[in-house]
């Protein structure tokens, strides 16, 4: 609730996601009294949006996606409020709402993360009952209400990589048939490669599902305002009850339009999080943060990096000096039983990457090697040594003398070198 009109303000976050929950424990690490409010669109306080397909598909319940107490905020000291900010004003540190209502603040971070990509499909309408995306908890709800109340048998998924697989997973779990469809030659082609796409497809298909590739969807049919139907371009027509679209997101940067603070894809952050407005910074998923490589901007949505940056943003707005060492992509899940983790480059190009892989019975092991150091993994079917591939980029090893036990069944901590074990036992890298 407002206490007044307009409010100041020591901290303030827009944005209520798992990177704005960090960046609340980082200011409270540093400062314990200052003021904390949080501004969001989402009516929902904390959820783990991974976990969004299994509420869909009655595995979890609502609760089950909380990952925070619902004492976190009282306990913090943070007031939360359920509004848009609109606008930026970086001379007199003031954030504008929809509703005119404007806060001014000490220190600001940007964490509302990104919006789901609509292409340009003809027939589509807002208004048509149907059409979904599957980016957050607001959409599972209204896609899980839609399904049982108009007892829907048949879906069709646009978009096959992370997002609208675990939406395809939630929708068998329901017990609605789906049909994937995806421009690229493979499902998940920002996550894989042909093999490891080709392990996944074929579970797609054994569900049940159809999975239609290098084709789109061009136009929407509908009946009465609601979807009955989709054309490709290939002119192949499906009939459906609803269609999710999940073709990408892209971030949430509007609101720093006509401002000085850059941006490219997303908004650019140093190595401290801080935007090059001094006192604002960003984090998250609209975050272009300085890459693990080669330390440019880059763009990675991802929870972990969202974690990381909220936290490390969080701290140093409270004064501290925290650097963000970047992290490489890194995709976890686990999509119709079958556990899954890629790191890194997983598809590189030149004669400068050397690619070690082993295939068998379903599991699939890929390691990318660059100037003797791990640099990429995909591991399907059976992820034990994730954790060890994880660290062995992460530090940048000199993998030569054990290149040869990289991919061995028995490959584990022992057989790293005994000089870099004690040091993971006993420096920084015990996190890992």
């Amino acid at each position: 609730m407002w206490r007044t009109l307009n409010m100041q303000v020591d901290y303030l976050i827009i944005g209520n996601s798992v990177a704005a929950v960090n960046a609340i424990e980082g200011v409270r690490e540093r400062d314990e009294k200052g003021s904390i409010l949080v501004v969001s669109e989402e009516p929902y306080e904390n959820y783990s949006r991974p976990l969004i397909s299994y509420f869909l598909g009655d595995r979890i319940k609502r609760q089950a996606l909380e990952y925070k107490d619902a004492s976190f905020y009282r306990e913090m000291k943070v007031e939360v409020v359920c509004a848009r900010a609109e606008s930026l004003d970086c001379i007199g540190k003031k954030v504008f709402l929809s509703d005119r209502k404007h806060i001014g603040y000490g220190k600001l971070l940007i964490a509302i993360g990104g919006s789901p990509v609509i292409p340009g499909i003809e027939g589509f309408a807002k208004e048509t009952s149907g059409l979904f995306t599957f980016s957050g908890l607001g959409d599972a709800l209204a896609l899980k209400q839609y399904i049982e109340e108009n007892a829907i048998e048949h879906a069709v998924v646009l978009g096959a990589g992370l997002i609208g697989l675990k939406a395809a997973e939630g929708l068998l779990m329901k017990g609605v048939k789906v049909t994937v469809i995806e421009l690229a030659d493979r499902i998940l082609p920002n996550t894989f490669d042909l093999r490891g796409s080709e392990i996944v497809e074929n579970e797609l298909i054994r569900s049940g599902s159809t999975l239609i590739k290098n084709d789109t969807i061009v136009s929407i049919q509908t009946h009465q305002g609601s979807i009955v139907s989709v054309t490709l371009k290939s002119g192949r027509v499906i009939e459906t009850g609803c269609l999710v679209i999940a073709v990408g997101v892209r971030p949430n940067s509007a609101i720093v339009q006509n401002t000085t603070i850059v941006t490219r894809r997303g908004i650019i952050v140093d190595e401290h999080l801080q935007t090059t407005e001094p006192g604002i910074f960003a984090a998250g998923d609209v975050a272009e943060c300085p890459d693990f490589f080669d330390r440019k901007p880059s763009l990675i949505a991802i929870w972990p990096v969202a974690a990381r940056t909220g936290r490390i943003a969080g701290f140093n707005m409270a004064g501290g000096n925290r650097v963000y060492f970047g992290l490489f992509p890194m995709n976890a899940v686990q999509i119709l039983g079958i556990p899954s983790i890629s790191f890194g480059i997983t598809e590189p190009r030149g004669a400068d990457f050397k690619v070690l892989e082993h295939f068998q019975y379903g599991v699939y092991r890929k390691l990318v090697l660059k100037d003797n150091r791990l640099v990429g993994a995909i591991l399907i079917g059976n992820i034990e040594r994730a954790g060890i591939y994880g660290m062995l980029i992460k530090e940048r090893l000199d993998v030569s003398s054990f290149e040869k036990e990289l991919l061995s069944d028995t490959f584990g901590f022992l057989v790293l070198p005994k000089e870099f074990r004690k040091h993971m036992v006993t420096g920084e890298g015990i996190e890992v």
